[in-house]
């Protein structure tokens, strides 16, 4: 299931970016209680280039039509009726929007690209993260995977910790679009509430990646003792509260025909980027508390259908 911003797909002459959350739904047609919901807990950059969001594998068919009369469940599909709901919060977002643009610095704007996008993820609980972390996404017309490591891909170097990205239609057998894809990414991991406090790497050229070799990253991405070592300017580690955030940035090009244009390939800066911007989240459209109570009366003042309001309430609290 995918969500369209069609000001974006249009190109439209006023429409530059929008930054949102939202909530992809399915349920029963009769009962708001049955339903199967997805999200993600960051925000996504709707543009030009990337104007559509959302979960290639959002539920199995199968799932869709199950039901289980010993336990009155009843199926998301009955009777070839269902009902889809999008819940979309947006915000204002200048910290994030200049974040990003200082990403796209450290990869020299070719004309030769095709579709350029990134993607980010919250992780908690990184105390108890010892399994490598994965997370799918597609950015432009290609899915996805990152691939976190929090001790080291080989496992015998455990005092590293080592990321990457992998286009999984180059896997795909059915693949019949492209044998190889030619790139420019940057991964990256920052403090999940200041983004004057990251750490970056970018492919030092060009990456040819195929069939053979659908993945690409680094090994010795960052020194695990570092994730807390206090910045001297700001005071603030990567790792906060047990939270950090991982992201990637992804430019596809249509050949390999490469300028060594890269900055750098490894980057590791602190407070300088974004000075006068505090971490609070002033920059969104209405601050939490207000936006909270606002969204809250709304869904309360569902009275009509009590069964409505509960299940509107139930995806408004999913949202990060």
């Amino acid at each position: 299931m995918f969500l369209n911003c069609i000001d974006a797909k249009e190109n439209n002459a006023e429409f530059s970016n929008c930054y949102a959350k939202y909530i992809l739904s399915i349920h029963n047609n009769d009962c708001f209680s049955y339903y199967h919901s997805e999200s993600q807990n960051f925000l996504h950059c709707f543009n030009k280039n990337n104007f559509e969001r959302g979960f290639p594998n959002f539920i199995k068919k199968s799932e869709s039509y199950s039901e289980d009369k010993n336990f009155m469940r009843k199926s998301l599909i009955k009777k070839g009726k269902t009902v889809i709901t999008a819940y979309v919060r947006v915000y204002e977002n200048d910290k994030l929007e200049k974040f990003i643009k200082k990403l796209k610095g450290s990869l020299k704007r070719n004309h030769d690209f095709v579709e350029e996008n990134y993607y980010e993820r919250q992780i908690c609980y990184w105390d108890k993260l010892n399994t490598p972390y994965t997370e799918v996404y597609r950015i432009g017309s290609y899915n996805w995977k990152i691939s976190l490591y929090p001790n080291g891909k080989e496992g015998s170097e455990k005092e590293y910790l080592s990321f990457y990205i992998k286009c999984l239609d180059l896997e795909d057998e059915n693949n019949t679009k492209n044998s190889r894809i030619y790139i420019k990414y940057i991964l990256y991991i920052r403090n999940y509430n200041d983004y004057s406090c990251y750490k970056i790497k970018a492919s030092p050229t060009r990456i040819h990646l195929s069939k053979e070799n659908p993945e690409h990253g680094f090994r010795h991405f960052i020194k695990k003792s570092n994730l807390y070592a206090k910045r001297k300017k700001s005071n603030l580690s990567l790792i906060e509260n047990d939270k950090l955030v991982i992201g990637a940035f992804i430019r596809v090009y249509t050949n390999d025909t490469d300028d060594n244009s890269t900055l750098s390939c490894d980057e590791d800066m602190s407070g300088s980027i974004l000075s006068g911007f505090s971490s609070n989240t002033s920059s969104i459209l209405l601050s939490k508390n207000d936006y909270t109570q606002a969204i809250k009366s709304d869904l309360y003042n569902l009275n009509a259908d009590e069964r409505k309001s509960d299940y509107l309430k139930d995806l408004f609290f999913a949202m990060p």
